[in-house]
């Protein structure tokens, strides 16, 4: 109507230029709205691709250094393998070597002795007899010193002297804790111990505190005293540990004699 009339100036006309603005802001706003959209739309899109790749990167890392600790193990063990098997061929090799040595002195003393007469023979005879002695001897007082040693260090152990020391005061009596530094101590210095006593049949944690203590050169009385057990069943239990641990019936002073063999 506005355009038929041509009036210059008019309601319709300013409507008409309104609703011509409200259309193109409209149309700005819906495109502004979906530029904001497609914008954050790939903005998603990218942060899931950056996480996707960050969490297949971490992947990556952790299984390269999965292989990695796999084939250090596996070199690792390689190697240990080649040293174990090197070793054991040069100890083949020594035995190897020691053996020939022995055959050929063996077969040069033979020759010898095929070439010696009746008096020569009796003379080396004797003259290997007397070597024999001598090493026996030596492995004798060898022997004698490693028990004094054994003896030494037994009687200079804390644990020990403790002990001593609680044997001369009746009303005092060993601890929880001083039992077990007393059993460490000997299990320490002498290994087979509990083994040699244990072989065939337990003990009771009693009749074994009470081999300690016989080990340990106390008497009777100080063992009645340390352990609460009376005289009486203190030799009732080293007559009966007799049979129990060597299969054989005799008296407790028989006992006694075993437990002091034991030194190693």
């Amino acid at each position: 109507m506005y355009d038929k009339m041509g009036e210059t100036d008019s309601v319709i006309k300013y409507a008409k230029i309104s609703n011509g603005l409200m259309g193109d802001i409209t149309t700005d706003l819906m495109k502004k709205s979906c530029s904001s959209v497609q914008a954050q739309y790939e903005r998603g899109r990218l942060r899931t691709e950056v996480a996707g790749k960050t969490i297949e990167a971490e992947r990556a890392k952790t299984t390269a250094l999965a292989v990695a600790l796999v084939l250090l193990a596996v070199v690792s063990v390689s190697v240990l393998v080649i040293r174990k098997r090197r070793a054991e061929s040069r100890l083949r090799e020594e035995r190897h070597r020691r053996d020939l040595d022995t055959l050929e002195r063996a077969q040069r003393e033979l020759q010898q002795l095929l070439t010696l007469t009746g008096e020569e023979r009796d003379a080396l005879a004797a003259e290997k007899r007397e070597a024999i002695e001598r090493l026996q001897a030596m492995e004798t007082m060898q022997r004698h010193a490693d028990e004094a040693t054994v003896e030494e260090r037994l009687s200079a152990a804390p644990a020990a002297r403790r002990f001593r020391q609680i044997a001369t005061t009746p009303t005092d009596s060993p601890t929880a804790g001083e039992w077990q530094a007393l059993r460490s101590m000997i299990n320490s210095e002498i290994p087979g111990f509990y083994s040699t006593l244990n072989n065939g049949h337990v003990l009771r944690p009693d009749e074994y505190d009470v081999c300690i203590l016989l080990r340990l050169h106390f008497k009777p009385l100080e063992i009645s005293n340390l352990t609460g057990i009376s005289q009486k069943n203190v030799s009732a239990m080293r007559r009966r540990m007799l049979q129990k641990v060597t299969g054989r019936d005799g008296k407790p002073h028989d006992f006694d004699d075993f437990i002091l063999s034991i030194v190693k």
